[in-house]
């Protein structure tokens, strides 16, 4: 093969140092030029896109703080809401509560001194009843005649005492 004869080698190392140079010079001046303006545009829209990240990564995080200091605002809102229904919940219950006690005590009192007045008719109807039942039987067992007001008064008075001794 003639490549491999040592005479064809000083021109084959000629031809490779002059078609190095060549494609050196046309990379170095015509190739990579382009190539490095094409990466630094890459480079710098790479920085622009992060520095632009940031940037919403900082807003996002603006936008974060403010929404937790609404929600907390909001939160403390409805808690106070909450507490103020409960208070007011709380008074009307305690008023309602008052209006039935002070009823409930308007009518025990009238209900108790309606029972005192029945009570006190009953025992005047009682003590008309046992005088005139003790002014028949005197009458037909003995033939006596006691006067009238002589003894209703006896009775109710006997009749009184046996009233307040039970209560």
């Amino acid at each position: 093969m003639p490549q491999f004869d040592i005479a064809w080698f000083p021109s084959q190392i000629f031809w490779l140092l002059v078609s190095f140079l060549i494609l050196y010079t046309a990379m170095r001046w015509f190739l990579l030029p382009p190539l490095q303006d094409i990466m630094r545009a890459r480079d710098q829209k790479i920085q622009s896109i992060l520095r632009q990240a940031d940037k919403l990564n900082a807003e996002a995080d603006r936008i974060m703080q403010s929404y937790q200091g609404f929600m907390d605002a909001a939160e403390a809102y409805s808690a106070k809401i909450v507490q103020t229904a409960h208070d007011d919940i709380s008074t009307a219950y305690s008023d309602q509560e008052n209006k039935m006690n002070l009823r409930l005590e308007t009518d025990s009192a009238a209900a108790e001194h309606e029972v005192e007045r029945q009570r006190a008719t009953i025992f005047k109807e009682l003590a008309l009843l046992t005088s005139q039942f003790i002014q028949i039987l005197l009458n037909s067992v003995y033939g006596l005649k006691p006067k009238k007001t002589l003894l209703e008064k006896t009775i109710a008075s006997s009749i009184e005492e046996q009233r307040k001794w039970k209560n």
